[in-house]
């Protein structure tokens, strides 16, 4: 029984070090269009740097967006925040106009924007890449199990 509780005190520790949810790599499809329709498909990735929920446009290592509109890294402006939590994207990039908390997304220079003012909407699906970190845990966790296990029998 001794045993079993220095492996739950060592879990319990390693978890509190864990980083968050969202600090590693983080992948999503997203589709965008106006009047109603999504018929816009793209993926964006990137990692969540200061641990607060959203990735932001300073934390993209990848955008693309390929059809009507080619959209990648070297033309895309700005984007909103992407609430990772609740698969929200906001707008509140900076718009074709200037006007700030408006757009999901602005490219070309500021020259074309996806904005709550021309009826655009966005929706987004993220896929969270697992850490090693997280893989560790999960290992440690088994690991325990197991122990607690050999010594109940």
């Amino acid at each position: 029984m001794n045993n079993l509780l220095k492996i739950i005190a060592t879990v319990l520790l390693i978890s509190t070090a864990a980083p968050s949810a969202f600090a590693g790599l983080v992948e999503a499809e997203f589709s965008f269009g106006w009047s109603g329709n999504r018929n816009h498909h793209g993926t964006l990735s990137g990692n969540d740097v200061d641990g607060d929920g959203y990735l932001r446009f300073d934390e993209l290592s990848t955008f693309s967006v390929v059809g009507t509109y080619n959209i990648n890294m070297g033309n895309l402006f700005d984007i909103g925040d992407i609430d990772l939590l609740n698969q929200i994207w906001e707008p509140n990039a900076v718009s074709w106009q200037g006007t700030a908390d408006t757009a999901f997304m602005t490219w070309l220079g500021r020259s074309h924007s996806c904005t709550t003012y021309n009826n655009c909407g966005a929706d987004i699906t993220i896929t969270n890449v697992p850490e090693p970190g997280s893989l560790v845990l999960l290992a440690l966790g088994l690991i325990g199990l197991g122990v607690a296990r050999h010594s109940q029998k």
